[in-house]
């Protein structure tokens, strides 16, 4: 069976089991549309007039150059498509979402919600042994030298989340570029804490005692603000954050971050990964933290790291035992790809006036970033901290991940809980 039949049955499959189910109007008034083929935004744009609605169709790229807002263009009556996906976001009244359906080529579904991999925090400063330690926990089981020639150099990584404190001294230089798809929030300034606490375990360096506590120290960030306040959002902003990493072509997207509904969110994403993938650009994510292993309970990787083009990142502690919240994969449907620190993993927290401040905090949102880091030290050694102009002249995902797999740390001998085991430092 061919790509594309294969993918028309899917998209069949999956009109049959929502097009019944998603009854209730989207919370934001927006809705994603879902395309039966890989089509443009004419092809949208039929679809949408076919089914009485009349919607002009714009290019996400084009709503960038406008310095726009999603809601200012969607409340034009204008349809936002992805290109080279079979996405698209609009923004319906109630009455025109229950006649959305009615054509076969296409899905419209409300708007999902998204919210940060829910973690727990603690004030504590350190939780270490001993007090002049000069590495944190996980920087040491990652076997990450604080003399090594790599760290993270000419690399770019997209991190998208609840924001960044852009004045906390140990971050505030290490920013690329921001940008916040939060409603009515036109800056990238965190005011939740937990993507300033991912940011600062991917690129913070040494605190101020001089404790190393970040992995890739030179690396530089990106930012997409996706989660508000209460580290809340919805689909279509991650969507086009992706998107925007994509275009700035980053090295790594790194999502502490989960969704529900696993098919249908799988199929909204995978078009827009497949693109990030063709653009040599490795994908990271939280497995999410909804099991409870003391109990026997556990719970599936969520998306978006269930999706095969996603490395999915569960955690454990400085005893090398997975976390007790950890979500497990399932293989070969469903892999858990590594498991990296994260149990009181130290690092930067939202400071005031510009002063240093850091805090503790457990969840698979802080593996994942982890992860990132050590991708960043790989990519630095594969290209000799090189800056490479073109994607093309990149390492490929699976380059890395070879390379990455030839230097593991994995006692366990359990895909499901650990996966590969934990990623080490390039040597």
């Amino acid at each position: 069976m061919n790509y594309w039949k294969k993918r028309a049955e899917k998209f069949q499959e999956l009109k049959e089991k929502y097009d019944s189910s998603f009854q209730q109007p989207s919370p934001n008034g927006r809705y994603i549309i879902l395309s039966q083929n890989d089509h443009n935004a004419n092809r949208i744009e039929k679809n949408i007039k076919r089914s009485d609605l009349n919607y002009e169709p714009i290019s996400y790229d084009k709503v960038i150059r406008q310095k726009k807002s999603i809601d200012n263009v969607l409340s034009e009556k204008k349809v936002i498509v992805i290109k080279k996906t079979g996405i698209g976001i609009i923004k319906l009244s109630d009455e025109e979402f229950k006649s959305s359906n009615k054509h076969s080529d296409f899905l419209i579904i409300p708007d999902l919600k998204i919210q940060n991999s829910n973690h727990q925090s603690s004030e504590e400063i350190l939780t270490h042994d001993d007090p002049n330690a000069k590495m944190t926990y996980g920087i040491r089981m990652g076997e990450i030298k604080l003399d090594s020639h790599f760290k993270g150099k000419q690399v770019s990584i997209a991190i998208l989340d609840t924001g960044i404190d852009k004045k906390h001294p140990d971050l505030k230089d290490k920013i690329a570029d921001g940008k916040s798809w939060v409603d009515n929030e036109n800056d990238f300034c965190d005011t939740n804490g937990h993507g300033t606490h991912c940011a600062g375990i991917i690129v913070g360096g040494v605190d101020s005692n001089g404790l190393r506590y970040g992995v890739a120290p030179e690396a530089k960030l990106y930012v997409g603000k996706v989660l508000d306040h209460n580290g809340e959002g919805f689909l279509s902003n991650l969507l086009c954050a992706i998107d925007w990493a994509i275009k700035n072509e980053c090295n790594i997207i790194s999502m502490s971050l989960t969704s529900k509904l696993y098919d249908i969110s799988n199929a909204v994403h995978s078009d827009l990964f497949e693109k990030a993938e063709k653009k040599r650009i490795v994908m990271i994510a939280a497995a999410g933290n909804n099991s409870d292993h003391s109990s026997g309970t556990t719970h599936i990787i969520s998306n978006p790291a269930a999706s095969h083009s996603v490395i999915a990142v569960g955690a454990i502690d400085e005893y090398y035992k997975l976390y007790n919240k950890s979500n497990v994969g399932v293989y070969p449907r469903l892999p858990l790809g590594f498991v990296a620190p994260g149990v009181d993993i130290y690092s930067t927290w939202l400071s005031e006036n510009g002063e240093r401040n850091y805090k503790t905090c457990t969840g698979t949102s802080a593996s994942a970033p982890f992860v990132a880091g050590i991708f960043a030290l790989t990519i630095s050694k594969f290209h000799n901290n090189r800056r490479i102009n073109s994607y093309r002249r990149r390492a490929s995902p699976e380059q890395l991940l070879n390379a990455i797999n030839r230097n593991v740390l994995d006692p366990w001998d359990n895909s499901n809980l650990y996966g590969i085991g934990l990623p080490l430092a390039p040597k």
